[in-house]
């Protein structure tokens, strides 16, 4: 209704003048035309005067009308600004809340990824994932200074895939971004605003010296407020990027702890936690688990033949050997000396007999090389085992058993597998491949490294006594090098019963490679 009002009252205000306007040009008309006479002066002046009057007045309540209206339209537009203004804070912020939720959450995940991981490949996989995620990244790097001061690509992670070593390089990345942030020691960014390239490295270093970079490539060109966010986005990064440090540190840490230094596997003390939740996990699973061990063949010899770095370099070649074939959800460790050992979860005897004996085979064809490139003749005895959980309680009994196999393939002249099937029951393996070209072979040695005899019954050689003081005999070194549970197994093995058959051995039967003449 008040629309209504106010739409007749601008009506008559513009009526009004026009009005006045068409009197007076009318009067003035009649004037010019001589008919002045016959004109009401005063009646014509009155009439005018009360158009010009009421003209005057609408005219000042237009005026008071279009400043009231300004000055509501104003106040509308300071309010609906004001509104505006708040909701595009709120809109940030709720944005803002979003991004520290986001980087909270993958700081929960790297978290959680720290305490259940130990390999730094698993818990960088995390990193990478989360970094990715968080921000669009088209290329995530994480780079560490090696002993000559050159950055090397430790992981990267690029459309939903991760690389580790060497396959981690690559060429998309500014390594002057790179280097630019390990020398400075702070982030640093190329920002290319015509093609939208933007490229940024952020440090990281850890308290026991590990430096390096995570390098972080994307294009921006589709996110008109990227600039806005940048200083956000950056510290975001670097909160995050400390998650690659702490990893770092503890998988440093942890593999300290678990494994062996020199092969890279897992240590004994860790088979001693690791061996009982995986047979548990088997058992109540009712899946099969098989243990494999290994030992390498008079490594002795090898030692006081071609030395101790020789020998260590044997020990680290035949763990990569074994590494090499082993499926994920196998577990290597060192378990002492120049043993080894396999734990194969989802395995039966007759797989796992499959793997040892091609472990054995791949070790006996490979040359060994000494420091100073002598050929060294490798070869290993394994002993293979299945979790029987009716006449097996625990880890240490599938142990006992799998050395006691162990032992077996070397009382047959080594290098061969064996299986344990009951108590004093055991069962070699066909030897697979071309024996005849093994190594050893080649050098006309044996498993024990006896010059072979096809004419001459194989006889295990025992270390000799040494004369120590006073003249009197001692222990020979290699009984004294054995553990206690060697010894015990090798005394549990040891019968009367098995010496005696061992004197009524057939001529003929040698440790020539004849799976045949062992089997028999």
């Amino acid at each position: 209704m008040s629309s209504a009002r106010t739409s007749y009252l601008l009506i008559i205000a513009l009526l009004l003048p026009m009005a006045t306007v068409v009197l007076v040009v009318y009067y003035f008309t009649k004037l010019a035309a001589g008919e002045a006479a016959q004109v009401n002066s005063g009646w014509a002046y009155s009439l005018i005067a009360l158009c010009g009057g009421l003209s005057a007045i609408m005219s000042v309540f237009v005026a008071v009308a279009l400043l009231i209206v300004y000055k509501q339209r104003n106040r509308i537009e300071f309010r609906y600004r004001r509104q505006n203004s708040f909701l595009t804070n709120m809109l940030d912020e709720r944005l803002r809340m979003a991004r520290n939720l986001d980087v909270l959450n993958a700081a929960h995940q790297v978290t959680l990824a720290i305490k259940q991981e130990t390999s730094f490949e698993r818990i960088a996989s995390v990193v990478l994932e989360q970094i990715e995620y968080f921000s669009r990244a088209q290329d995530v790097v994480v780079f560490a200074v090696g002993t000559d001061n050159e950055l090397e690509a430790r992981a990267r992670r690029g459309d939903g895939k991760n690389w580790f070593g060497e396959e981690a390089k690559s060429p998309n990345v500014d390594m002057d971004v790179a280097y630019e942030g390990v020398l400075a020691n702070r982030l640093c960014r190329h920002y290319d605003h015509d093609t939208g390239e933007y490229a940024v490295s952020v440090p990281y270093a850890t308290p026991d010296g590990i430096r390096g970079v995570v390098y972080i490539r994307r294009n921006v060109l589709d996110d008109p407020d990227f600039e806005n966010e940048l200083q956000f986005f950056e510290t975001s990064l670097q909160q995050l990027v400390k998650a690659v440090s702490v990893g770092l540190k503890f998988s440093a840490l942890w593999d300290r702890a678990i494994k062996d230094e020199m092969t890279g596997l897992f240590n004994k003390n860790h088979f001693t936690a690791e061996a009982p939740r995986l047979l548990a996990s088997s058992m109540r699973s009712t899946r099969p688990i098989c243990l494999v061990m290994l030992d390498v063949d008079k490594f002795k010899d090898i030692n006081d033949t071609f030395g101790h770095l020789t020998g260590d370099l044997v020990l680290r070649q035949t763990a990569a050997i074994m590494l090499n074939g082993l499926r994920e959800s196998d577990v290597a460790f060192r378990f002492g000396g120049e043993e080894l050992c396999v734990i194969c979860s989802d395995t039966v005897e007759k797989d796992a007999a499959a793997f040892a004996e091609r472990l054995r085979s791949r070790i006996a064809h490979t040359e060994f090389r000494s420091d100073g490139g002598d050929l060294v003749p490798v070869s290993v005895s394994i002993g293979v085992a299945e979790f029987d959980p009716s006449r097996m309680k625990d880890a240490e009994d599938i142990k006992q058993v799998c050395d006691e196999a162990l032992y077996a393939a070397k009382h047959q002249g080594r290098n061969l597998v064996m299986v344990w099937n009951g108590p004093k029951k055991f069962t070699p393996i066909e030897r697979s491949g071309d024996v005849e070209n093994e190594v050893k072979r080649r050098k006309g040695l044996g498993g024990d490294n006896q010059p072979l005899n096809l004419d001459e019954p194989h006889v295990e050689r025992r270390a000799k006594p040494k004369a120590g003081k006073m003249g009197k005999a001692t222990e020979s070194i290699p009984e004294k090098r054995k553990s206690p549970e060697r010894r015990k197994t090798q005394q549990a093995f040891d019968t009367p019963e098995r010496r005696k058959g061992a004197r009524r051995t057939k001529p003929g039967v040698t440790d020539s490679g004849d799976s045949g003449n062992l089997a028999a």
